[in-house]
């Protein structure tokens, strides 16, 4: 701009003295000459003389190997804050258990005075320490892993800044979460409920049909005040959908005499008998319908119930490899099949043809003693027939009226009772979603599962921008005619110019 100013003054100095005369071409020369160099473009001109230029010479595959190397890099640093936290979980833990106490502030009791904003944050946070929530839904004895993971963590925010928030969850549903950041709505947030909660602890794919009892019995009060069983029943429906991944499937049954599938109206017929992907498109539409579930005037029929369930496994999506998937039922309850076949031999005929892989996972809202004898041997498909192959290990649960407000925990969390095979001790990535504690943009978390001496302990996650992850592959540009995109092992698109740009990607899209 100084040069421009300049230009312009000269042009309009000599126009002014010499406006009958023409310009001196020479003077002007000389005087635009000495501009030049009082700018110091001769300088400039010296230094890009003695630049090193050289030909690319790239092939396609060094450029992706190239690409994969940086890649490989920063997902070594990510893992490496996940090894750092599991690392001093098992220390610490081998020596003190959890314990009954915390000296980390609650999130949601910080006040605006202890946060200051943070730009790579777009929110207030306390980068010196971590704070905690804790589950409305936990136990009475409730306990809290080390306050030193809290160090940890603010040690591996200052070695690698690419790392967004740090959180720590444990079985118990206690939240480990740095930097300290204030909430609004603890007493609803529950980490177990999370897909990427869910997704460390069970790897594996799962196709899930639930099945809810809307029988008349179920608008009876539960053990929580102001909600009926039916009420019950829906919310821990609604945490499994919540938990579910996007290559899980799902379908809903609904039962009283008769046995009701989605259908009809702006449902898709898909849903009416086939599993489908657990996509937030899909789950939103099996929400609506779940939560549309009132209780009937009829007493309750097994028989079609099941019958209805495994009417999704024969329908199952060609194309999808069942090998490696968990298939699993889960039955809830409020009594006892009041007609209809022995549900015990229904699950023996319909597993036989899916070579008993189906799981019956079932769960008693009450302690009648006849209904608990059912819903038990139906678990453990005690008139299985061997000669189709082994039955898969099932789980019984029953809650009475003081205990049935742990339903919605109990069911969300099956998958504890899987088995986790060669991944439980692999970093998983999430889908990427929105952060919904700051307007950062899209993120994935790179979570792992962390055992103790006594078992599954929780799940620890580091989030990360997905446009710092792949700046590479966002800001690579060989030519106009070359462009890079990056596509997860399920096929779907993280990165690609059709895509909106991760960064500014600030509200739920079905975009993967």
């Amino acid at each position: 701009m100084e040069m421009l100013f300049a230009l312009v003054y000269i042009f309009g100095m000599f126009s002014g003295e010499h406006a009958t005369d023409s310009v001196d071409g020479n003077k002007l020369a000389q005087e635009l000459k000495k501009i030049k160099e009082d700018i110091g473009v001769n300088y400039m001109q010296e230094h890009f003389n003695n630049f090193q230029y050289e030909i690319k010479s790239d092939t396609g595959t060094q450029l992706l190997n190239r690409i994969q190397s940086s890649l490989d890099t920063s997902l070594n640093d990510l893992n490496l804050v996940l090894d750092n936290v599991n690392s001093k979980v098992l220390s610490v833990y081998s020596s003190t258990p959890d314990s009954q106490l915390t000296n980390l502030d609650r999130c949601c009791d910080l006040q605006d005075t202890d946060v200051t904003y943070l730009p790579e944050f777009q929110s207030k946070v306390d980068r010196s320490k971590a704070c905690v929530t804790t589950s409305p839904l936990a136990a009475n004895n409730l306990k809290y892993p080390t306050d030193q993971i809290s160090d940890i963590m603010k040690n591996n925010y200052e070695n690698n800044k690419n790392v967004l928030w740090q959180h720590y969850s444990t079985t118990d549903g206690v939240s480990v979460i740095y930097p300290a950041t204030k909430w609004d709505n603890c007493q609803n947030f529950d980490p177990r409920f999370k897909s990427s909660y869910a997704a460390a602890a069970s790897p594996t794919d799962k196709d899930v049909v639930i099945v809810i009892d809307a029988s008349s019995s179920m608008r009876q009060p539960s053990g929580v005040p102001a909600k009926t069983k039916i009420v019950i029943a829906k919310e821990a429906a609604n945490n499994v959908l919540q938990t579910l991944k996007p290559n899980d499937r799902v379908g809903i049954v609904r039962f009283d005499k008769n046995a009701y599938t989605p259908t009809g109206g702006t449902y898709s017929s898909c849903y009416e008998n086939h599993l489908a992907f657990a996509t937030k498109e899909n789950t939103d539409k099996l929400k609506q319908y779940m939560f549309s579930i009132e209780p009937g005037d009829a007493e309750p029929n097994f028989e079609n119930a099941l019958l209805s369930a495994f009417k999704y496994y024969n329908s199952s999506e060609e194309g999808v490899p069942l090998e490696n998937r968990e298939q699993v039922i889960l039955f809830i309850s409020d009594g006892i099949s009041s007609s209809g076949s022995n549900p015990v031999q229904v699950i023996s005929d319909e597993n036989s043809k899916y070579e008993n892989k189906i799981a019956i996972f079932t769960y008693l809202l009450g302690q009648e003693q006849n209904a608990k004898t059912q819903l038990q041997s139906m678990a453990n498909q005690d008139l299985h027939n061997v000669s189709f192959g082994p039955k898969q290990i099932g789980n019984f649960e029953y809650f009475d009226q003081g205990n049935q407000k742990f339903l919605p925990t109990k069911l969300a969390t099956f998958y504890v009772h899987l088995s986790t095979g060669s991944q439980s001790g692999q970093s998983t990535f999430t889908v990427p979603y929105v952060d919904p504690f700051s307007e950062v943009g899209l993120i994935t978390s790179l979570c792992r599962r962390v055992h103790v001496s006594t078992g599954f302990h929780g799940v620890m996650c580091t989030d990360v921008k997905i446009s710092k992850l792949l700046t590479e592959i966002e800001y690579f540009s060989e030519d106009e005619f070359t462009y890079a995109f990056m596509i997860d092992g399920t096929g779907r698109a993280l990165m690609h110019p059709l895509l909106p740009n991760a960064a500014f990607v600030n509200q739920h899209k079905t975009l993967f």
